[in-house]
């Protein structure tokens, strides 16, 4: 929902301009705004310094650089050129031509509500999309790891490391045995015995787990249910390699 450009008419037909629209705000350059409220530059820029000296506004709250591709003679340049959000389009607005900014804010609300309702729809059927296909993993993860033979008392042994490993991820992140920073010590612990039992991984720790992937871990069983408890374990597990084989076969 980003880079959208939103076509602004005035009523009389006299004024169209693009407006980006990005990160659920409108905005507009000082030429812009001159344009909108039929003004010179000149007078937009000393109603934005009064508006900021007044501390009616933030300026950095307000403003935003966007690259903008402007005709200089013969030439396409690509320049940072400054933005000013809907707060203080609208200030401006109601210092120069209150009318034409009534217009513009009535406009620019209907512009940002459907624009907002669309962004949220569109989340909503992505959060679904994966929420079903996280439960398909876990259904797989946890069907694959009921159904292994473990045969031997290597396996039992190798089981017993990796289920370890699970547990106590969880527990430090779970339990909350610190007052603060949990889920940064239950990374490390987790690391730390890994490495320490590095002669029963397949891979490096490395390369086994890397650091997006452990803190994606670490906050998804921070953020998990009491009852998915068995269901995380498992997940944490499922990064796991051993190089023993257990009756024929690989351990994860």
């Amino acid at each position: 929902m980003t880079n959208n450009i939103e076509i602004y008419q005035t009523d009389d037909g006299q004024v169209q301009l693009q407006l980006r629209l990005e990160q659920e705000s409108l905005w507009l350059t000082q030429v812009q705004m001159a344009e909108l409220f039929e003004t010179s530059s000149d007078n937009i820029s000393l109603h934005l310094k009064n508006i900021y000296q007044e501390q009616e506004l933030q300026e950095l709250a307000t403003t935003e650089d966007f690259s903008v591709v402007r005709q200089e003679g013969k030439r396409q340049v690509q320049r940072q050129i400054k933005h000013y959000n809907l707060d203080a389009i609208i200030s401006v607005g109601y210092r120069v031509s209150s009318t034409r900014a009534t217009q513009f804010r009535i406009w620019a609300t209907n512009t940002l509500k459907q624009y907002l309702i669309e962004g949220y729809t569109l989340n909503q059927l992505r959060l679904q999309e994966r929420g079903v296909e996280f439960e398909q993993a876990i259904a797989l993860l946890s069907r694959t790891l009921a159904h292994q033979q473990l045969v031997s008392d290597e396996g039992e042994a190798v089981l017993a490391v990796i289920n370890d490993y699970a547990h106590l991820l969880y527990f430090v992140i779970k339990n909350h045995p610190l007052a603060d920073g949990n889920k940064r010590t239950g990374s490390f612990l987790f690391l730390w015995y890994l490495r320490v039992n590095q002669h029963l991984l397949a891979k490096p720790v490395e390369q086994l787990i890397n650091d997006n992937t452990l803190v994606a871990l670490a906050h998804l069983v921070a953020e998990s249910l009491p009852d998915q408890k068995e269901l995380m374990i498992h997940l944490v597990e499922h990064f796991i390699l051993m190089k023993a084989e257990i009756g024929g076969t690989n351990a994860i």
